[in-house]
């Protein structure tokens, strides 16, 4: 008896592990890699925005070859820009669904964190244009998602 009670606990155990990882820190795990990736994309995308400058340039690109050039290829880096933080935008979003209710309702609001939050600044981000919008918003991010080494950034303007 005491060898099937043995095979009883250890498979109850095993299965619990399963669940455990599979639904709680799995979950968890990519929700970091999905932030992880937002703050990538923050740093990669810093120099993309569209500002007087642009303009200037998009009327001499006319005249020069190298100038068209450099608008063409800030034409592509914003729309690259545009279709990657709406992507993980929508990362974020199926990651939140999957997180755990605890750590949803206890862990992120005792860290400070608002996912829901950066989303809606992500897609802000994504149709933004201007440099002292985009400023505004990465800092918000940086601010909801509680990066660490960033906490003693100035706003731009007044975040939220």
């Amino acid at each position: 008896m005491e060898p099937f009670l043995t095979i009883i606990i250890g498979a109850a155990l095993g299965i619990l592990g399963f669940f455990t990882a599979k639904f709680w820190i799995q979950p968890i795990l990519i929700y970091r890699e999905t932030k992880s990736k937002i703050i990538g994309r923050l740093i990669y995308f810093s120099d993309v925005y569209e500002d007087e400058t642009s303009d200037y340039l998009k009327n001499k690109s006319e005249e020069n070859s190298e100038i068209k050039e450099i608008v063409e290829l800030n034409k592509s880096r914003m729309q690259e820009k545009q279709l990657e933080y709406r992507k993980l935008s929508g990362e974020l979003m199926g990651v939140i669904i999957y997180l755990p209710s605890w750590y949803r309702l206890f862990l992120l609001k005792i860290r400070g964190e608002n996912p829901l939050k950066v989303r809606d600044e992500l897609i802000g981000l994504s149709n933004s244009r201007e440099y002292k919008d985009d400023q505004n918003r990465k800092y918000n991010i940086q601010v909801l998602l509680k990066v660490p080494g960033w906490k003693k950034l100035k706003s731009p303007n007044k975040p939220f």
